[in-house]
C-alpha cells in the first residue's frame, strides 16, 4: 500500500514537471513567433520556424546531458569491472570514449547556450512587440514629476545645511581673541570640521541638482504602458535609465521561459524513480 502511494506521488511529480515544461515551451514559441513577424518573415512561417528552433534547443540540451551521463557510466563500468588491470587496451579505449563524450557534452552545451541567448532576446523582443499597441509616450513634466520632487528635496536639504553653516560660522567668529581660542580649542576644532562637512554636502547636492536639471530638460521618455520604470529609476536616484530597467524586467521572465523548459524535460528524463 505504501509503495502504491509513493508511486502515485512520483507520477504526480512527473505530471507537474511535464506541465511546466510544456507551458514554458509553448510560451517561448509564442513570443519568438511574434518577434519573427518583425524580421520580415511571412506570418504563416513564423510559428513553423519558432517551433523548430525552440524544440531543437530542448533536444540538444538533453543530448548534452546524455553525453555527460554516458561518460559517467563508462567510468563507473570501468571501475566496477576493474578494466584497468584486466585489459589495458580496453581501458585506454574507455578513456578515449569518455573524453569524446565530455567534449561532445561541452560543445553541444555551448551551442545550446548561444542559441538560447538568441531565443531569450527574441522572447524579450516578442514581449515588447506584444505591448507596442498599448505603448504610451510619457513626458517627465506629466503625471508625477519625480525629478522635480528630487530637486526640491535636495534644495530643502541645502537650505537646512546653509542655516546650520551660518550658525557655525557665527560661533567661530565669536572666538575673537587668543584666550578664547585656546579655551574653546576642542569645540572650535569640531565646529570647523562641521563647517567643512556642510560645505562639502552643499557642493555635492548642487552637483546632483545640476544633473537632475539636465535630465528634466530631456524631451520625452518612451516606454511600455505605465510609468513604473521611471518610478523605479527615481527610487535609484536616476542612476539607471528607465529603458534599461524595462529591459532587465523583461529579461527575467524570458530567462524562466527559455531555461525552465529544457531543465524540466531533463529532470523528467534523467531523475531516478521508484516505480
Amino acid at each position: 500500500m505504501l509503495k502504491i502511494k509513493l508511486n502515485i506521488i512520483e507520477i504526480i511529480k512527473d505530471t507537474i514537471i511535464l506541465f511546466i515544461g510544456i507551458i514554458a515551451l509553448i510560451t517561448s514559441i509564442y513570443y519568438s513567433a511574434r518577434f519573427l513577424v518583425y524580421t520580415g518573415i511571412k506570418k504563416e512561417f513564423t510559428y513553423i520556424l519558432s517551433i523548430t528552433y525552440v524544440i531543437f534547443l530542448n533536444i540538444i540540451f538533453e543530448c548534452s546531458i546524455g553525453f555527460y551521463k554516458k561518460a559517467k557510466i563508462i567510468k563507473a563500468n570501468t571501475n566496477k569491472y576493474n578494466v584497468k588491470k584486466k585489459n589495458k587496451a580496453l581501458y585506454f579505449k574507455s578513456i578515449i570514449m569518455r573524453i569524446k563524450a565530455y567534449a561532445l557534452c561541452i560543445i553541444i552545451f555551448l551551442v545550446w547556450l548561444m542559441l538560447t541567448s538568441y531565443s531569450m532576446l527574441s522572447t524579450v523582443a516578442g514581449q515588447y512587440n506584444a505591448l507596442l499597441k498599448n505603448n504610451i509616450s510619457y513626458s517627465k513634466n506629466k503625471n508625477i514629476d519625480y525629478v522635480s520632487i528630487q530637486i526640491e528635496i535636495l534644495k530643502e536639504n541645502n537650505n537646512a545645511h546653509k542655516k546650520e553653516l551660518e550658525q557655525k560660522i557665527n560661533i567661530l567668529s565669536s572666538v575673537d581673541n587668543i584666550d578664547k581660542s585656546y579655551l574653546y580649542k576642542n569645540t572650535t576644532k569640531k565646529t570647523e570640521e562641521r563647517v567643512d562637512k556642510l560645505n562639502q554636502l552643499i557642493k555635492e547636492n548642487n552637483i546632483k541638482i545640476l544633473g537632475l536639471l539636465d535630465k528634466q530638460d530631456n524631451k520625452k521618455i518612451n516606454f511600455n504602458k505605465g510609468s513604473v520604470y521611471e518610478y523605479f529609476s527615481f527610487l535609484l536616484n536616476y542612476n539607471i535609465d528607465p529603458v534599461y530597467i524595462q529591459f532587465f524586467l523583461s529579461v527575467f521572465p524570458s530567462i524562466f521561459i527559455d531555461i525552465i523548459s529544457p531543465i524540466s524535460f531533463a529532470i523528467l528524463i534523467y531523475r531516478k524513480r521508484d516505480y
